[in-house]
C-alpha cells in the first residue's frame, strides 16, 4: 500500500471519529428531547447545540472530498460513511433548527 493512501485512510479516519462523534452527541439530543427525558424538564436551551452542526458537517465533508474524489477513491465503507457524517448532523439541524420537528 503506498504511502499516500495511507495517509488519506488515516486523514478520513481521523475525520469521521470527529464527524461522528459530534454527530452522536447531537443525535442523542434529540432523541431525548423527542422521548422527553430532558434534565431539568426539557426548556430550549439544548437547541443551542444545533447552530453548532456545521462543526459535524465540516469534517463529514471534508471525508468525502479525500476518499471519493482523488483518482482512485478508497473502499466504499469509507465513502459511504463519509456521507453518512456530513448528511446526518445537516438533517438533525433542519429538523431542530428549521422545522422545529421536536417535543420538548
Amino acid at each position: 500500500m503506498a504511502l499516500k493512501s495511507v495517509v488519506r485512510r488515516l486523514a478520513v479516519a481521523l475525520l469521521l471519529m470527529v464527524a461522528l462523534d459530534w454527530t452522536g452527541h447531537l443525535g442523542w439530543d434529540y432523541l431525548r428531547s423527542l422521548f422527553g427525558t430532558l434534565e431539568g424538564g426539557g426548556g430550549a436551551q439544548w437547541q443551542f447545540a444545533f447552530i453548532l452542526a456545521p462543526i459535524p458537517i465540516t469534517p463529514g465533508a471534508l471525508a468525502v472530498l479525500i476518499s471519493k474524489f482523488p483518482r482512485l477513491s478508497l473502499p466504499k465503507l469509507f465513502v459511504v460513511v463519509s456521507w453518512v457524517a456530513a448528511i446526518v448532523p445537516a438533517m438533525l439541524c433542519i429538523l431542530v433548527l428549521g422545522l422545529h420537528a421536536y417535543v420538548v
